[in-house]
């Protein structure tokens, strides 16, 4: 009896292990410290120089900017009037890592300063409550999902696949 209770623990603790271990403990890194590709949100308190409260790390673009998920850049893309591009990706999906390419690519070419894209978290272990609650607002369901802002207002939803020549397409109308 003791000899299955020591066992049960061990075979307890080596799956927590390994578990941790796959996860990165379940740790978020931080995004985009001191990177000089990040959108800055600047605070000015009367006499003193702007300070940075958070910063997004750069995925691709030249000219429209494809930025990893972050709350007080996304809003202040939101406040400033951009086109938004939200690509709700999770990284253990095989169809969101294959369209990653062809997603940098139509950053790396677009050429519409008013366009900034992020890409958000969805149902895996790096997404954080914020992007959760995002996804719901948005009534997303599925990860590989896009979802296009302007004025404010929703302007397109998709699913489907795209590659480089459809996404350059579908912006560039905007």
């Amino acid at each position: 009896m003791h000899k299955k209770v020591l066992i049960s623990i061990v075979i307890i603790t080596s799956v927590v292990i390994v578990s941790l271990l796959i996860s990165d403990g379940g740790v978020k890194k931080q995004k985009g410290v001191n990177s000089s590709d990040t959108i800055n949100k600047e605070e000015n308190t009367g006499n003193s120089p702007p300070t940075t409260i958070r910063e997004a790390k750069l995925i691709a673009g030249n000219v429209s900017k494809y930025y990893e998920f972050e709350k007080e850049s996304y809003e202040m893309a939101l406040n400033e009037g951009k086109i938004v591009y939200l690509e709700f990706y999770a990284n253990w999906c095989p169809i969101c890592r294959g369209m990653e390419p062809d997603l940098k690519s139509g950053f790396n070419e677009l050429n519409k300063e008013n366009v900034v894209g992020f890409r958000v978290n969805y149902n895996d272990n790096e997404t954080d409550e914020y992007e959760k609650q995002l996804a719901k607002n948005f009534g997303i369901t599925y990860q590989h999902t896009r979802v296009v802002i302007k004025n404010g207002t929703v302007i397109l939803t998709d699913n489907t696949s795209w590659n480089k020549d459809r996404f350059i397409k579908e912006l560039s109308v905007l």
